[in-house]
């Protein structure tokens, strides 16, 4: 299912998307309602900030007002936090200041689109909702990949696809991290061997130094 994350800190704007929201989801361009609901509609980054945090495995559709007055974290910052936690998630900035859409590009968040309070919202939220449901319906019926979920240091996770991970490796002296080796990156992490062969019945310890991924072996020289 694709939930929704609303963030907007005036009452009234937030009860007017999150029923535009809902009514697009029960009544659309299909014969029926779409595979999706409201997760969290609220005023409080920090709720935000939690529910991401706390649901890092569900696909998620955010609308987030860029100013939030007297607060600390802004929508960017959300963002930001979105695409760091979750596999998959589409955003839409809510806003009267359009001087800020660059800034949301420079962030490198990738925002479906960003709306103008000033104007009509509706027929932008329902053309936001029915592109992102679009996208969650190819990303849940490609091919199954695996993904291993790893700690770069505490409190930030990444995900990479099983099948671009070369080997694991200790690291002298260091019993807390290992190196993770893949076909795009090297990365020290939090961990070690001995759980890492755990994860996967294709991660294979080697001998004592090394826990390497059957997938990517091409050949063996006995």
């Amino acid at each position: 299912m694709l939930k929704v994350l609303i963030l907007e800190d005036n009452n009234l704007q937030r009860k007017t998307i999150s029923q535009i929201v809902q009514n697009r989801i029960m009544i659309n361009n299909t014969d029926k309602s779409y595979d999706m609901e409201i997760a969290i509609s609220t005023d409080n980054p920090v709720d935000a900030i939690n529910y991401v945090e706390n649901h890092r495995e569900e696909m998620v559709l955010a609308f987030l007002d860029i100013d939030l007055k007297n607060k600390q974290i802004n929508g960017l910052d959300i963002a930001e936090h979105i695409r760091q936690y979750l596999r998959f998630a589409e955003i839409v900035f809510v806003t009267t200041h359009q001087e800020l859409m660059p800034l949301t590009l420079r962030k490198k968040v990738a925002p479906l689109d960003f709306i103008d309070k000033d104007n009509n919202m509706t027929d932008q939220i329902r053309e936001c909702v029915d592109i992102a449901y679009e996208h969650y319906q190819k990303e849940i019926s490609g091919p199954s990949k695996s993904t291993l979920t790893y700690e770069i240091m505490n409190g930030i996770y990444k995900q990479i696809l099983i099948e671009k991970i070369y080997s694991f490796e200790s690291i002298k002296g260091n019993n807390r991290h290992i190196k993770l080796i893949a076909e795009d990156a090297v990365a020290t992490i939090i961990g070690n061997l001995r759980d890492i062969e755990q994860k996967n019945e294709e991660f294979f310890r080697c001998n004592r130094n090394t826990v390497i991924n059957l997938i990517n072996i091409e050949q063996i020289d006995l």
